[in-house]
């Protein structure tokens, strides 16, 4: 038996295996020659500092005693672990330092391409008889490396090589079936972190094949000896691909790095693959320090990152962390093993090789952990607004609502809230849409934060950071439009609503240095019945939030007569498309006199809405819904048709017609034509036909407006302005229109009697009129006292009740025929 002699003279028994490692060796002073060029003593005098990094070769001595029976010699096999050596030679030496025999273990072993690979690298060694043995090593390679040589007894060879080859299958399918099974699992979810973990395990595959040797299964040996020998530049690469699988993995999916975005750290990836192509004709001795930089000022941010997004709640950054970690932990026991710090065992031998796998199982753990993180990021990100990250509409439909019975029973008094922004359209039309959107986040912002500091405020799923450990943004609110937004307060814990929301109803905004107040209106419900839906809720809200817009009121509480408003509302609304073809539409006109003459001069045609269940609808109510409805041009071309008939079947009557006409039969196109090419067509005398518009009419989009009605003039039509001194028109406007009736509307003329006021209004209206050239039509004259005062401030023709009511067109004729002249 052989027994290793230390230098404190300890006899070691060799077992069975016995790794021999730098460690137990003595540092030799043996210049760069072979052994035989060499005095023998040189090799029993120690160095007293070994060279770290030295592109010299490396001589190492192990003394032995060789036990056993005299003169019988003992037979061991030499096997080198440590493949990517590229030169590593055995010597036998007696106890004189005579050369007994000389054994090549590495790249510069003769015949290696024609050995089987399980018998590279290997060798016998025959030590005569027992006795005193010197073995002395000499290694040369690129790259700092130590032996990692296993003696064995000759017995064991067979044995040996199988598990070599078991161990080389075992490292191989190890790592192509956790490649297969990321692929097929990772396909689904190919970005750019994807990629960088594919490439980054592929060259784990070749990094090992060359470090541990396993690549003579696939590979030619002279391809194994290529990757060996630039093991160095796949250590750069190593590096280059780990970074560059971190950037997208932990700046995407979570909170950006920022310190990814430095240009300096960007850099990185640059200088890794640089030292990576500099490997390959620069000697790995003079890149082992700049390898060991790069590991820190390239993982450094990595970690640091890691740590900030485990902290914003970015789970897969811990499995990062922790392949990085084990990563770190194997590739020092590794790298110290193949340098000669530690023992050669198989434990330390293969950590490097365990640690990557474990490393490679965590990152797989990373990856799909992102992928699920990612998808419950994007499910969140559709139920929040993009920009405010509050809940959205998304929300609303896909979360509360389908969970609002369990939750408002959860309240003692639950009250829905909707709240809207007032102005925002107006705020886009006169600030533009970009400060229009500020002014909003804004508001937003301001109300979700007042609105989280109330009590009895229904917590939202998802958005309670301190319930959930969530690091979504707090919310009390969901954005239910681009203006409004909805609330859920438990009245148990509110005294008085109106007085909590009063602070929020006007708000001081600031932009680009300038001060903008924006006002909020509110409606709210009670909800008493847990079972009713929250879309229906939501649904009597916007009545409730409409009627408060109508009636100018901050906050009103819905009822039930709202509701019952709307529905008759929606049902006009529904019914209004098919009310001229289903002939409910009826006109009826009201007879305007000459008060000079006492004759008629015309008449105001009128449509009247006979409904088959609401009866009589009043045009007060249809006619804004048709506008709101883009339905007013049907109604004007029925208006029109009928018109054009009448005055085509009377030709001999001196009388005109007047259609009242809204902005939208103003500036709009119905079938390609505008209005003139709409009256025209019906081929009436544009002479005889009057048309009406108010001034709110003209004032809503004037320039085009004007156009027409200069166009309407052109074609023959009578221009009137109805409705006169109840609107906001400029007198420039009218100078320009120049038109040629103006009618006093109804307030003014039922208040003669009453009112000095009034009176002095009518005068200066007719005083105005007549300047212009204008008729002057006083409306709504019901009574013989109000005809006088009409005649008495020099009013010229007259309409209303006292002269007759509104009649079906076709009774109109006859009527004609029957009136006498008014007689003053």
């Amino acid at each position: 038996m052989l027994a290793f002699v230390s230098q404190a003279s300890a006899t070691n028994p060799w077992p069975d295996h016995q790794w021999l490692s730098q460690p137990q060796a003595t540092i030799l002073a043996a210049p760069e020659k072979q052994l035989e060029d060499v005095q023998a003593a040189l090799f029993l005098s120690a160095r007293s500092n070994p060279p770290v990094l030295s592109r010299e070769a490396l001589w190492l001595r192990y003394d032995l005693e060789l036990q056993g029976e005299p003169g019988v010699p003992q037979t061991f096999i030499l096997t080198n672990e440590n493949v990517i050596l590229a030169e590593f030679t055995l010597y036998l030496l007696d106890e004189w330092g005579r050369l007994i025999s000389t054994h090549p273990l590495g790249m510069n072993q003769p015949g290696l391409a024609q050995k089987r690979p399980a018998a590279r690298y290997q060798d016998r060694i025959q030590v005569p008889g027992p006795g005193e043995y010197h073995l002395v090593l000499r290694l040369f390679s690129s790259t700092p490396l130590a032996p990692a040589l296993l003696v064995s007894p000759e017995v064991e060879q067979e044995y040996l090589n199988q598990n070599r080859i078991a161990t080389d299958w075992v490292m191989l399918v190890l790592t192509l079936a956790m490649f297969a099974f990321n692929a097929v699992l990772l396909y689904g979810r190919a970005d750019a972190a994807y990629r960088w973990f594919m490439v980054f395990h592929v060259l784990i595959v070749f990094y090992f094949s060359a470090l541990t040797g396993f690549g003579h299964l696939f590979m030619p040996l002279s391809v194994v000896q290529f990757l060996s020998t630039h093991i160095m530049a796949m250590n750069y690469l190593l590096i280059f691909l780990i970074f560059s699988f971190a950037i997208p993995f932990l700046g995407k999916g979570a909170d950006q790095g920022l310190l990814f975005r430095l240009p300096l750290v960007r850099v990185l990836q640059g200088v890794n693959l640089a030292f990576a192509l500099l490997s390959l004709v620069v000697a790995d001795v003079y890149l082992f320090i700049p390898l060991v930089l790069m590991q820190l000022v390239t993982f450094g941010p990595v970690l640091y990152i890691s740590v900030q997004q485990i902290r914003r709640g970015y789970a897969p950054a811990a499995f990062l962390l922790g392949s990085i970690g084990v990563q770190i932990l194997g590739g020092a026991i590794g790298t110290a093993t193949y340098a000669g710090q530690l023992p050669v065992s198989w434990f330390t031998l293969n950590a490097f090789f365990a640690s990557t796998v474990l490393e490679l199982l965590l990152m797989s753990f990373a990856v799909t952990s992102r992928m699920r993180y990612l998808e419950v990021r994007q499910k969140q990100l559709l139920l929040q607004d993009p920009e405010t990250g509050l809940p959205s509409r998304a929300y609303f439909s896909k979360v509360l609502s389908p969970n609002w019975t369990r939750l408002s029973a959860q309240m003692s008094e639950p009250v829905v809230v909707l709240i809207e922004i007032d102005g925002i359209r107006s705020m886009i039309r006169l600030l533009g849409p970009t400060v229009a959107h500020r002014l909003w986040m804004q508001a937003t912002e301001r109300w979700n934060q007042f609105l989280l500091r109330q009590q009895g405020v229904m917590p939202l799923a998802g958005y309670d950071a301190d319930a959930t450990g969530s690091r979504q943004p707090r919310a009390a609110m969901v954005l239910w439009s681009r203006s409004s937004f909805m609330t859920v307060f438990d009245a148990a814990d509110l005294t008085d609503l109106d007085a909590t929301m009063a602070p929020m109803r006007t708000l001081v905004l600031e932009e680009d240095d300038h001060r903008f107040e924006v006002c909020s209106r509110m409606a709210a419900y009670a909800v008493t019945d847990m079972t009713e839906s929250l879309d229906e809720l939501l649904r009597k809200l916007n009545v409730a939030l409409i009627t408060a817009e109508r009636e100018n009121r901050y906050i009103h509480y819905y009822s039930d007569q709202q509701n019952d408003f709307f529905i008759r509302q929606n049902e006009l609304n529904r019914a209004l498309p098919q009310a001229i073809q289903r002939d409910q539409m009826r006109c009826h006109v009201q007879p305007i006199i000459d008060l000079g003459s006492g004759v008629v001069v015309g008449g105001e045609l009128l449509l009247r809405w006979q409904h088959p269940t609401l009866g009589n609808v009043s045009p007060g109510e249809f006619i804004p819904l048709a506008e709101q409805t883009y339905g007013i041009s049907s109604l004007t071309r029925e208006v029109l048709r009928v018109a054009a008939r009448w005055l085509s079947a009377h030709p001999d009557e001196a009388v005109s017609i007047s259609v009242n006409l809204s902005v939208l039969d103003l500036v709009t196109r119905v079938d390609d034509q505008d209005l003139v090419m709409r009256i025209a067509a019906t081929g009436v005398d544009a002479t005889r036909l009057k048309v009406e518009v108010t001034e709110s009419v003209l004032m809503e989009n004037p320039d085009a407006c004007m156009a027409m009605l200069d166009q309407l003039r052109q074609l023959g039509c009578q221009i009137s302005i109805d409705d006169f001194g109840t609107g906001y028109s400029s007198l420039a406007y009218l100078s320009r229109i120049r038109p040629d009736e103006i009618k006093i509307d109804r307030d003014f003329i039922s208040k003669l009697e009453t009112s000095v006021v009034d009176r002095d209004i009518v005068a200066a209206i007719v005083r105005l009129a007549r300047s212009m050239g204008a008729i002057v039509v006083a409306e709504g004259v019901e009574l013989e006292t109000t005809l006088t005062l009409c005649r008495d401030l020099e009013c010229d023709r007259v309409q209303g009740y006292l002269i007759a009511r509104p009649m079906p067109l076709p009774e109109f004729s006859t009527w004609l025929a029957a009136h006498s002249p008014l007689v003053s």
